[in-house]
């Protein structure tokens, strides 16, 4: 993202790497999937408004992003949900986040797409909820379950 000052970039990748959060500067992979997600909580309780803000503005262009996997996805919304307490963070998704990757959800036209859009849309239900979505896609969503 064009807004995040490249200084503020390094300063936080090289904190995260003195953590031994992810594996490297150049190499932002945690060291497990689910060490991921504890350190995506983490990271989001060690920030005040604005930081949270910034996070909320990161997912929503991850979920824009047409080459991140519909399963991916999922995931990063059913570990955003776990983490904190009582899904606290689902709130961080700006109001329309998820419209793209709904999009995609919607479209997907092979087995294996609509395998994991199925998942995606379930996983959806709680940030639609917040942020006041389409009544009628959380319909479709609880009739998926």
């Amino acid at each position: 993202m064009a807004e995040v000052a490249s200084t503020e970039t390094r300063r936080a990748l090289d904190w995260l790497v003195q953590e031994r959060l992810i594996l490297g500067g150049d190499d932002l992979r945690c060291p497990h999937q689910r060490f991921a997600a504890v350190v995506l909580g983490k990271i989001i309780e060690g920030q005040d408004a604005t930081g949270r803000n910034l996070v909320g503005r990161l997912l929503e262009a991850v979920l824009a992003d047409p080459a991140m996997p519909l399963a991916g996805l999922y995931v990063l919304l059913q570990e955003l949900g776990r983490a904190g307490h009582y899904g606290q963070w689902t709130t961080l998704l700006p109001s329309g986040a998820l419209q793209p990757a709904l999009d995609r959800a919607w479209s997907a036209d092979t087995s294996e797409l609509r395998g994991e859009a199925s998942y995606l849309l379930t996983q959806a239900e709680p940030y639609l909820a917040y942020s006041g979505g389409d009544k009628r896609r959380v319909s479709d969503i609880n009739w998926i379950r």
